[in-house]
């Protein structure tokens, strides 16, 4: 395989609708270049979008973890290097590298897990031709030790909220978009807790996709510098995120 194929490394600069009231890059803007990337990455290696409709199917997210060193301020050039490990028992393995594009300080650090879902009957699915794409790359050394985790809740007091999706968190799939999930996180935080603290580190688990018309009951808990967010509708477990918050990250 054309080694240009194995990895992909996307630039971005980061822009005023990319910034959080700190003027650093919103952690909900780095999830979506993450996932920009590696779109980008299935397409070179024929397994994109277009490729895998032709057979009913697409790539969902179903954990991402996020390290940062340091955010990037407003005009600053970031790259992304990520590159796919070989399915296991349906699940693909991704990773990610965050770079300053002009002094090439490494900034932070992402790995994330992807399944196929059948268009049709919203389940997760196979398929022998995605599996035939993906590279095992054993030459690339992965930035994370382990794949992302499952989260579980914190033993604290629950602050509990409601969201009902607008038309913001919508996408073309017509389901919020994963990447606002992090927002209504740093929104349930606070005004005040994000313009003094920052996000060093930070898991998400995508659990069930919400549509319009979803009343979601979400779970802050809050242990020092750690919490965890999540979000329902009744019984049924929506997304739930870790983080860990640390004044000495910043830009």
């Amino acid at each position: 395989m054309d080694d240009m194929k194995k990895s992909c490394t996307l630039t971005r600069q980061i822009v005023t609708g990319h910034v959080d009231l700190k003027n650093s890059w919103r952690a909900s803007s780095i999830l979506e270049f993450l996932q920009e990337s590696a779109v980008e990455n299935c397409i070179a290696l024929g397994c994109g979008r277009n490729d895998l409709l032709r057979e009913g199917l697409a790539w969902v997210v179903l954990r991402m973890e996020v390290v940062m060193d340091r955010y990037p301020e407003l005009g600053s050039e970031v790259q992304v290097l990520t590159f796919p490990k070989h399915e296991r028992h349906g699940m693909y393995p991704r990773y990610f590298v965050i770079s300053d594009k002009n002094s090439g300080e490494v900034l932070g650090k992402a790995s994330s897990v992807w399944t196929l879902l059948n268009l049709e009957t919203r389940t997760v699915a196979t398929s022998s031709f995605a599996s035939s794409c993906i590279p095992d790359n054993p030459e690339l050394v992965p930035p994370m030790d382990k794949l992302p985790p499952l989260v579980q809740p914190l033993d604290a007091e629950s602050v509990l909220g409601t969201r009902i999706p607008t038309y913001s968190d919508l996408d073309a799939n017509i389901h919020v978009n994963n990447v606002r999930y992090m927002d209504w996180c740093c929104d349930a935080l606070g005004v005040s807790v994000m313009q003094n603290m920052s996000l060093s580190h930070f898991v998400v688990n995508y659990t069930q996709e919400i549509v319009p018309g979803q009343i979601i009951q979400t779970d802050l808990r809050k242990d020092g510098n750690f919490f965890t967010f999540s979000g329902s509708e009744g019984e049924t477990q929506h997304f739930k995120i870790f983080g860990e918050l640390k004044e000495s990250v910043g830009c």
